[in-house]
């Protein structure tokens, strides 16, 4: 699979494999100094996404106190949880734009669900479901991690060329 780096000069490529149907179509583009994945996904994925981001939501930021970097921290996630729950419930692929950052906070999410929730007790079908397709998301969000930090030192060595 072979995602353009958009708006580098050179127009420089690099593959990376991908389970069939995951980030299968993800291209790199610079936004305000920093690297950005823009990929469709599909309804499933994007709404395991979302459920683990709104999960380490709720049980990430649950204090009566929050310092001011974890308000920060915590505005971040939820507008990430808004914009990944955003197409809830429509069918088919829906484009997904993620930073470094981003992905950081869904692969944290994405764990911390799997472990607290992947259980010995009773799961319902769906949960299983939701589960197993986290699982298989994990490795394709490190290599997309990967991809995006080396897109961002790209950036940052043409920015101090300047």
């Amino acid at each position: 699979m072979v995602r353009a780096l958009a708006g580098w000069p050179g127009g420089a490529e690099q593959s990376l494999s991908y389970p069939r149907g995951v980030f299968d179509d993800v291209h790199l583009t610079p936004e305000d100094g920093r690297a950005v994945a823009v990929f469709t996904a599909e309804a499933n994925i994007r709404d395991a996404l979302a459920d683990a981001v709104s999960f380490h939501v709720q049980r990430h930021f649950q204090t009566d106190v929050l310092e001011a970097e974890k308000v920060l921290q915590l505005r971040k996630a939820g507008v990430l949880a808004d914009r990944l729950d955003e197409f809830r419930g429509v069918e088919g692929r829906a484009q997904v734009r993620l930073n470094a950052d981003a992905v950081r906070l869904i692969i944290e999410a994405v764990m911390g669900y799997r472990s607290e929730r992947d259980v010995e007790s009773y799961q319902s079908p769906e949960e299983r479901v939701r589960l197993a397709l986290m699982g298989e998301l994990i490795d394709p969000l490190f290599d997309l991690l990967a991809e995006i930090d080396r897109a961002d030192q790209v950036l940052a060595a043409q920015s101090y060329r300047r």
